[in-house]
Protein backbone atom coordinates (compact mmCIF):
# COMPACT_ATOMS: atom_id res chain seq x y z
CA UNK A 1 0.00 0.00 0.00
CA UNK A 2 1.23 3.49 -0.58
CA UNK A 3 0.40 5.85 1.94
CA UNK A 4 0.44 9.85 1.43
CA UNK A 5 0.18 11.99 4.31
CA UNK A 6 -2.86 13.56 2.82
CA UNK A 7 -4.75 9.94 2.23
CA UNK A 8 -4.63 10.55 -1.25
CA UNK A 9 -3.42 7.21 -2.34
CA UNK A 10 -2.07 7.97 -5.98
CA UNK A 11 -2.66 4.96 -8.79
CA UNK A 12 0.41 3.80 -10.77
CA UNK A 13 1.87 2.05 -13.83
CA UNK A 14 4.12 0.09 -14.61
CA UNK A 15 6.79 0.92 -17.36
CA UNK A 16 9.42 -1.63 -18.29
CA UNK A 17 10.27 -2.65 -14.16
CA UNK A 18 9.74 0.61 -12.96
CA UNK A 19 6.37 2.35 -11.56
CA UNK A 20 5.54 5.72 -12.03
CA UNK A 21 2.61 7.59 -10.60
CA UNK A 22 -0.38 7.79 -12.79
CA UNK A 23 -1.29 11.08 -12.32
CA UNK A 24 1.46 14.43 -11.88
CA UNK A 25 1.78 15.13 -7.98
CA UNK A 26 -0.92 17.10 -5.93
CA UNK A 27 -0.06 17.25 -2.40
CA UNK A 28 -0.09 20.49 -0.45
CA UNK A 29 2.00 18.71 2.57
CA UNK A 30 5.76 17.47 2.87
CA UNK A 31 5.66 13.97 4.56
CA UNK A 32 6.67 15.56 7.74
CA UNK A 33 3.00 17.18 7.33
CA UNK A 34 4.15 21.04 6.94
CA UNK A 35 2.15 22.92 4.71
CA UNK A 36 3.46 24.12 1.41
CA UNK A 37 1.42 27.20 1.02
CA UNK A 38 -0.58 28.28 -2.25
CA UNK A 39 0.41 31.50 -4.31
CA UNK A 40 -2.43 32.44 -6.33
CA UNK A 41 -0.48 34.81 -9.24
CA UNK A 42 2.63 33.95 -11.11
CA UNK A 43 3.82 37.18 -9.58
CA UNK A 44 3.80 35.59 -6.22
CA UNK A 45 5.11 32.41 -7.65
CA UNK A 46 8.18 34.24 -9.12
CA UNK A 47 8.65 35.72 -5.94
CA UNK A 48 8.00 32.87 -3.61
CA UNK A 49 10.63 31.25 -5.71
CA UNK A 50 13.26 33.82 -5.16
CA UNK A 51 12.79 34.42 -1.52
CA UNK A 52 12.48 30.32 -1.10
CA UNK A 53 9.62 29.95 0.64
CA UNK A 54 7.65 26.47 -0.03
CA UNK A 55 4.77 27.16 -2.32
CA UNK A 56 2.72 25.42 -4.52
CA UNK A 57 0.25 27.24 -7.48
CA UNK A 58 -2.20 26.49 -9.85
CA UNK A 59 -1.23 29.24 -12.99
CA UNK A 60 -4.18 31.07 -11.75
CA UNK A 61 -6.81 28.44 -12.04
CA UNK A 62 -7.47 25.86 -9.16
CA UNK A 63 -9.28 23.23 -11.38
CA UNK A 64 -5.60 22.97 -13.10
CA UNK A 65 -4.92 21.06 -9.87
CA UNK A 66 -7.79 18.61 -10.62
CA UNK A 67 -6.11 17.79 -13.50
CA UNK A 68 -2.50 18.28 -13.77
CA UNK A 69 -1.45 18.54 -9.83
CA UNK A 70 0.22 21.70 -8.76
CA UNK A 71 3.18 23.29 -9.87
CA UNK A 72 6.25 23.64 -7.22
CA UNK A 73 9.28 25.09 -6.99
CA UNK A 74 12.55 22.87 -6.96
CA UNK A 75 12.98 24.29 -3.12
CA UNK A 76 9.60 21.92 -2.38
CA UNK A 77 11.11 19.24 -4.56
CA UNK A 78 14.80 18.94 -3.07
CA UNK A 79 13.79 19.85 0.30
CA UNK A 80 14.82 16.77 3.11
CA UNK A 81 11.16 16.49 4.33
CA UNK A 82 10.49 15.35 0.76
CA UNK A 83 7.53 16.04 -0.97
CA UNK A 84 6.74 12.58 -2.63
CA UNK A 85 4.18 10.32 -0.79
CA UNK A 86 5.62 7.59 1.54
CA UNK A 87 7.14 4.55 -0.58
CA UNK A 88 7.51 7.51 -4.10
CA UNK A 89 10.36 9.60 -4.75
CA UNK A 90 10.94 12.25 -7.40
CA UNK A 91 12.42 11.32 -10.33
CA UNK A 92 15.81 11.76 -11.11
CA UNK A 93 17.26 12.41 -14.38
CA UNK A 94 18.74 8.32 -14.91
CA UNK A 95 14.78 7.82 -14.03
CA UNK A 96 13.45 9.66 -16.68
CA UNK A 97 15.55 8.28 -19.54
CA UNK A 98 15.18 5.17 -18.29
CA UNK A 99 11.28 5.23 -19.11
CA UNK A 100 12.32 7.61 -22.11
CA UNK A 101 14.41 4.77 -23.49
CA UNK A 102 11.73 2.04 -22.41
CA UNK A 103 8.73 4.12 -24.65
Amino acid sequence: MIDDVESDIPSAIKTGDQIWMKYNLNVSKFSSGDDILRVSTAEEWEEAGQKKLFTFFYDNDSSNGELFGKLYNWIEVSDPRGIAPKGWQIPKDQDLQKMADFL
